[in-house]
């Protein structure tokens, strides 16, 4: 089954322009969606620099501009590739693992600043290694989302780079958050300050729309950033990870054929920011922490750094997820199997972009949960 997308949604993040550099303000053409393109098969436009109609054939990139006038797309219709039903995976998001130069620091600044317990704390001194988990609730059966920090002893610093985007977080009082992160260490990067967010091009919203949304932007002392979203209530106030990639649609496609992931939602950053973004998961959004895709327009290049780890998602089976992963296109990076020393059950893969998510055994991160916290 197909599913198709109106063109009228694409007005607020897309600006078509041709070869010569010129923009268009209004008129209609016929497109077909071919990775990052849209492959014109008929278009009359009027160009807004030199007041004429033309006729361009050829093919437009996603641009980073904006459209000066609202443009009406006449009777064209863009077939996307449908993603699964939000609840046919029973896989769940678990928890986001990095890395940082001091272990008490970085509890002490998301307990205070944010708010957040310490779920479990492990020193594995023979490795040379220690690990600590933190949220806003029970990580049973993958009810809140967690924070896996790691710290290697002597390790005072990492390379952050860009491609881990961001953490997020919904959470009330973001006055009082900004000035404990100021006084813990932290840096204000942006914010508070009120952001205007356009239309989603999926779910097709109405050119025009916009949400309005408190946020600030926080370094930890790592210098992992957070955008923290004021929000009266959220059972879990982790809202999402966020990565950058270079290809939206091969990321997408990763994440629905290989980790059957949904994708929720989807839109232009634009006039903001030169990106779009879209949303996945396995759950509503307004009640699961979720998996952000950034896009920078023109970015040719992404700095993953050696700070971020990876995104631990738990799965009913690691051998039939891993055999699921090998009938698509993509491979199995860490064939299933028990990890050295605690036993659970894991198998992993890799995303277009050189990011690892970790899929675990549900029964076995429950074992481990329970000997954990005895």
């Amino acid at each position: 089954m197909r599913t198709s997308l109106h063109l009228a949604a694409l007005t607020a993040a897309l600006c078509q322009q041709h070869g010569d550099g010129f923009a268009f303000s209004g008129g209609s053409f016929a497109a077909k969606r071919a990775g990052q393109r849209l492959s014109v098969e008929s278009c009359s436009t009027t160009s807004t620099s030199q007041g004429r109609r033309r006729t361009i054939p050829g093919e437009v990139r996603m641009m980073s501009g904006s459209l000066e006038d609202e443009v009406e797309f006449k009777g064209s219709r863009l077939e996307m590739k449908p993603t699964p039903e939000l609840g046919s995976s029973k896989n769940k998001m678990l928890h986001v693992v990095y890395r940082v130069g001091n272990m008490d620091r970085a509890i002490k600044f998301y307990q205070d600043v944010f708010g957040m317990e310490l779920l479990r704390y492990r020193d594995v001194a023979e490795d040379k290694y220690s690990n600590a988990f933190l949220g806003y609730g029970t990580e049973s059966k993958g009810e809140h989302f967690s924070i896996e920090l790691t710290y290697n002893y002597g390790v005072e610093s990492y390379n952050i780079g860009d491609g881990f985007n961001c953490m997020g977080l919904r959470l009330p009082d973001l006055e009082g958050i900004v000035a404990r992160a100021k006084a813990g260490g932290g840096e204000i990067v942006s914010g508070p300050e009120e952001v205007k967010l356009g239309p989603c091009i999926i779910p097709d919203e109405p050119v025009g729309k916009h949400v309005l949304e408190q946020v600030a932007v926080i370094k930890d002392p790592d210098g992992y950033t957070f955008e923290v979203s004021e929000s009266a209530y959220r059972r879990d106030p982790v809202s999402k990870v966020s990565l950058l990639t270079l290809d939206m649609e091969k990321s997408i496609d990763f994440y629905q054929d290989a980790l059957g992931m949904t994708l929720l939602r989807r839109r232009s950053l634009l006039p903001q920011k030169t990106q779009q973004a879209c949303w996945m998961g396995y759950g509503a959004e307004d009640d699961s922490t979720v998996l952000e895709l950034v896009y920078e327009y023109n970015s040719e290049k992404i700095d993953r750094g050696d700070g971020y780890g990876q995104i631990a998602v738990s799965t009913p089976d690691v051998f039939d997820a891993a055999a699921a992963v090998e009938k698509t296109k993509y491979d199995v990076t860490r064939a299933p199997g028990p990890v050295p020393g605690i036993g659970t059950k894991i198998t992993a893969v890799t995303d277009p972009d050189g990011f690892k998510t970790v899929l675990v055994d549900e029964v076995d991160i429950e074992k481990e949960l329970e000997e954990e916290s005895a």
